[in-house]
């Protein structure tokens, strides 16, 4: 195969590391603590992650073709990323990424995804340091809100176009429930 460019999505299975082996060991070699001692949201733990997961993310951008992009799917701010172990300021900085998708959700209490495309902090993604060299592409949901107030969706996706987006990009939106989704061809600017 011979593909454009990879795309990791991380909102869905999150965490993506926590106290497998590997990891206690690097913390504690790091901190000299278990972090298994400590809150899940201590800054020393949360900076960890975003280390390993940086390693990871640029081990990926590492075996792509110079002609391949990389693309990432991110939760909708900064805490969601950072609470992740997702330093996506790092990663556009240091032009590990060629796309950014962030996406308009939240997590409940459980940490399962729910779609609340108002809760998407585009203004945050579009000023990180070095955003001029990659594609800030918003991702919503074609779910709650596109069912129940698509004019107000369309509004959003229209307000992240004018903020600057440069495209934009909708999770599961294909022809099904008597063709709804034909909606989002009506927006313009897509990929």
């Amino acid at each position: 195969y011979d593909p454009d460019g990879v795309c990791l999505c991380f909102i869905r299975g999150v965490p993506v590391v926590l106290y497998e082996p590997i990891m206690v060991q690097g913390f504690k070699k790091k901190y000299g603590m278990d972090p298994r001692t400590l809150d899940e949201f201590d800054p020393r733990w949360i900076e960890y992650q975003g280390i390993v997961m940086t390693a990871f993310v640029k081990r990926v951008k590492e075996t792509l073709k110079p002609n391949q992009r990389l693309s990432v799917i991110v939760p909708a701010n900064e805490v969601d990323c950072r609470r992740w172990g997702l330093d996506v300021a790092a990663w556009v900085e240091q032009g590990i990424i060629n796309d950014l998708l962030p996406t308009g959700q939240i997590f409940d209490e459980n940490d399962i995804h729910r779609d609340k495309p108002e809760h998407l902090d585009f203004k945050y993604f579009a000023q990180l340091q070095g955003r001029e060299k990659i594609r800030l592409i918003p991702l919503l949901y074609p779910w709650s809100k596109f069912a129940d107030d698509y004019a107000g969706w369309e509004e959003l996706m229209r307000s992240y176009l004018d903020q600057g987006a440069d495209a934009y990009a909708v999770w599961d939106a294909t022809e099904t429930g008597g063709g709804r989704f034909t909606k989002v061809k009506d927006i313009g600017k897509t990929m």
